[in-house]
């Protein structure tokens, strides 16, 4: 069986990063395709602006990227092999796909990965009208399930496999010279659906000297920490740079507005270093509170509190990293692997 593995290319594309790690898992050929409107807003931003829209109403997803049929016909004729195969879209959201009979026509069957919060789905997928074109859906977390049952797509071909981790590439360092003294070295990464200004006001509770929080987020963000102390700003960081920072920090802190899966969260485990959330969304299905740490809700003292207790506890975190290791081993991406291969029969016998 032939898998195609269709994905965004992203700017931040590096050479650890430039191809998704499952491809390699089930020995998918990728299929990468731009941002159509991004792309042509190159050229003259009014014609991409109005090629996003046309996308957005052709699909109903204002995350849509594709150009509504001519990138369909190219999703088409990337399909050489004869036989059974797949077509596995692995950003869901981002297509606009009107014709499954034409890929089952060429002998594939279709499965999307969708990753959009239930906040995200109410939001930018409230007129999505395409689930229908999958023969299999995947989501990372059990929040999405009941958007897309609600809109008819039935839940017994809905398969929740939660994100995988590279954990060959993301694991522990040797931790030298380290006494408890100093500030508790804090990490926060990214930036969609983070709550920045929440841990500003957190930083904000926290007596100086405690906490160095290094975050790296775009500078839309940054604003947030004006005159805040304590908190060191980085500008855009390797995936080298990325993965050291994980390994050498006391704890990654992820105020989340919501969340399904979440990279840097995976990443962080999978380097040893425990991770303060708030219960939100998917948060409680990848942070095991055994070896990091989920609060109910956003309250700044709250946090600033328990900032406070692990600085002056250092031990308690550090008893905690090989947990965090271990759970996050359960996440690598060639364990993921056997349950998409599993979805992949089921969609092929669909209509096969």
């Amino acid at each position: 069986m032939k898998v195609y593995a269709f994905v965004p290319r992203q700017p931040s594309m590096t050479a650890h990063s430039s191809m998704h790690p499952l491809m390699p898992c089930v020995n998918a050929k990728p299929i990468l395709y731009d941002c159509a409107w991004k792309s042509l807003q190159n050229f003259s931003w009014t014609l991409g602006h109005l090629l996003q829209r046309f996308g957005t109403w052709y699909s109903g997803s204002e995350l849509n990227a594709t150009t509504p049929v001519w990138d369909e016909l190219k999703f088409l004729r990337a399909i050489d092999a004869p036989g059974p195969s797949v077509a596995h879209f692995l950003l869901g959201e981002t297509v606009a796909m009107k014709w499954p009979r034409l890929f089952h026509a060429k002998g594939a069957a279709i499965v999307g990965t969708f990753h959009a919060t239930q906040w995200r789905q109410h939001r930018a997928l409230k007129n999505y009208h395409d689930f229908g074109f999958y023969d299999w859906i995947t989501v990372v977390s059990k929040s999405q399930i009941p958007f897309m049952v609600e809109r008819g797509f039935p839940e017994e071909r809905i398969r929740l496999i939660l994100h995988g981790v590279d954990a060959d590439y993301f694991r522990p360092a040797e931790r030298r010279g380290e006494d408890g003294s100093g500030p508790l070295k804090a990490l926060l990464v990214g930036k969609t659906e983070r709550d920045h200004e929440f841990m500003a006001r957190v930083m904000k509770n926290i007596p100086a000297g405690t906490i160095e929080l290094v975050v790296a987020t775009p500078d839309e963000q940054k604003v947030h920490y004006r005159d805040t102390p304590g908190v060191r700003l980085l500008d855009r960081v390797s995936d080298e740079e990325l993965k050291n920072l994980y390994q050498s920090r006391d704890l990654l802190v992820m105020p989340m507005i919501d969340c399904t899966a979440n990279n840097a969260i995976l990443e962080s485990m999978a380097c040893g270093t425990p991770v303060l959330a708030n219960r939100v969304g998917g948060i409680p299905e990848y942070v095991p509170e055994s070896s990091s740490y989920i609060l109910d809700g956003k309250k700044a003292d709250e946090w600033a509190d328990l900032l406070v207790h692990l600085s002056r506890n250092r031990q308690e975190l550090q008893s905690r990293r090989a947990a965090a290791r271990e759970w996050a081993e359960n996440f690598a991406w060639p364990k993921k692997a056997v349950e998409y291969l599993e979805v992949y029969e089921a969609a092929v016998s669909r209509f096969g």
